[in-house]
């Protein structure tokens, strides 16, 4: 199971990308797929300014893509400016094979970034659409998500401390986040781990190190680190 989720509230100068650590690697071409133990679904570029998280099948095409989006070779800055992902429908459309499409070998992204004044979501879509959102998820684990935020939102309209409308502070929307990956899990027995990366308009923060004990402790600790 994979899932990412991204949130950033337009009152909150604050955004969030979390995701499990339960990583499906293999060859879209030749068409094997197995599970590895762990590994990270969400890069930060070299340049510190964007990071982007990853559901669909990764293999050595997909290595080699992530690399170059972290390293500027992609340059992510035209995506967003576009609103279009060539390099990424591309890869796509290549993967879905010359005699039958095989939908599960696409992939796709959440990206945010950051500029010194703001900071975004996107959701990066497998044939090349670039949309803003305020949260979104991918991944199988994406309907848990969905009803951990319906959730969330009725909890906030009964107690009246959550405005309709959003969570108002940075430390409940990391907690939203990791909250509901770990509800996400809860579809997969096999699913594991947690990671994160935080942007301020100033700063990155990547919360990987930070989520390897204690849940409470962990989302505790990325909540009092960005507010430093």
């Amino acid at each position: 199971m994979t899932t990412v989720f991204g949130f950033r509230h337009p009152q909150v100068n604050l955004a969030v990308l979390g995701a499990d650590m339960q990583t499906t690697i293999g060859n879209s071409q030749k068409g094997y797929y197995e599970k590895s133990l762990e590994g990270r679904k969400i890069w930060i570029t070299d340049n510190g300014l964007y990071a982007f998280g990853h559901s669909g099948t990764y293999d050595p095409e997909m290595v080699k893509f992530t690399e170059d989006m972290k390293s500027g070779k992609i340059d992510l800055a035209a995506v967003i400016q576009k609103g279009g992902f060539e390099e990424l429908r591309e890869l796509n459309l290549k993967r879905l094979g010359r005699k039958k499409i095989n939908p599960d070998s696409s992939s796709s992204f959440l990206l945010i970034n950051r500029d010194g004044k703001t900071t975004n979501l996107y959701t990066c879509f497998p044939l090349g659409d670039v949309e803003p959102r305020e949260w979104t998820q991918i991944g199988s684990g994406g309907d848990r998500i969905e009803k951990y935020m319906d959730a969330l939102y009725v909890l906030g309209d009964a107690r009246g401390y959550l405005p309709r409308k959003g969570l108002l502070s940075g430390e409940n929307i990391i907690q939203a986040v990791a909250e509901g990956v770990r509800y996400a899990q809860t579809k997969d027995m096999y699913s594991s781990g947690i990671d994160m990366v935080v942007m301020t308009p100033e700063k990155t923060f990547d919360c990987f190190a930070d989520l390897q004990d204690d849940f409470e402790a962990r989302v505790k600790s990325v909540q009092d680190k960005v507010k430093q």
